[in-house]
């Protein structure tokens, strides 16, 4: 999808945006807001540019494909991005990669949701089938107000969590039940990122590869 003009969807039963293989946006100013998910692509979504506000009642953009290792995988190489989601920001059925953009989150779960898997539901909530993936950030700005019903992480990743570089900001819930700012299940590489965590009393915590593994490999309440 790709264009100089706005494209405006509500769609209040289902997506805003749908595609049962490729999405891939390149420029464009795009408003969407969904009673499922706001831009659901089953074997990608790509974004190379454009200015989305999206607002959904579930995932704000997912992927489902689980059976092909390639497939099933967000990539965000640029792109202006508010985001409004009652589930994740970004929830992959594999892999999630940011390599750029500008990303503001507030969900209700996670923020971005790497190997999420894939929906066997086409209601609001989804039900997970498994999957393995991993979610590398090279670049880019980030903010994620997480788990704003009390449960969810800023970054959970089901498999490998690697960041390179970027800004980070990861705001945590006020009333906090099952949360973490990084969680993964797999190995965690950082070198090169700046990752700050702001508690809900808004005391300010420099995340590093070194006070991940204090905290117990950043996994306190195991929310998936």
């Amino acid at each position: 999808m790709t264009g100089s003009g706005k494209l405006v969807v509500t769609s209040a039963n289902n997506n805003a945006i749908q595609s049962k293989n490729d999405l891939d946006f390149t420029s464009g100013t795009y408003e969407l807001t969904a009673k499922n998910e706001a831009i659901k692509g089953k074997d990608s979504v790509i974004f190379d540019g454009g200015t989305y506000t999206l607002v959904s009642q579930s995932n704000a953009v997912k992927t489902t494909n689980i059976e092909e290792a390639d497939k099933g995988v967000i990539t965000v190489n640029a792109g202006t991005f508010d985001i409004e989601a009652t589930s994740d920001g970004f929830n992959a059925s594999t892999n999630i990669v940011v390599n750029g953009g500008k990303i503001n989150m507030n969900v209700e779960d996670d923020g971005l949701n790497g190997a999420g898997g894939n929906d066997t539901s086409s209601t609001n909530k989804d039900r997970f089938g498994s999957s393995s993936g991993s979610i590398e950030i090279s670049d880019g700005n980030i903010t994620i107000n997480e788990g704003l019903s009390g449960n969810g992480d800023g970054i959970d990743s089901n498999g490998d969590l690697t960041i390179t570089g970027g800004v980070i900001t990861i705001n945590d819930p006020v009333s906090a039940r099952d949360w973490s700012p990084i969680d993964f299940d797999g190995t965690y590489s950082q070198s090169g990122a700046t990752i700050t965590e702001i508690s809900g009393n808004g005391a300010k915590t420099t995340i590093t590869k070194e006070t991940l593994a204090t905290d117990g490999g950043g996994m306190r309440g195991g929310h998936r």
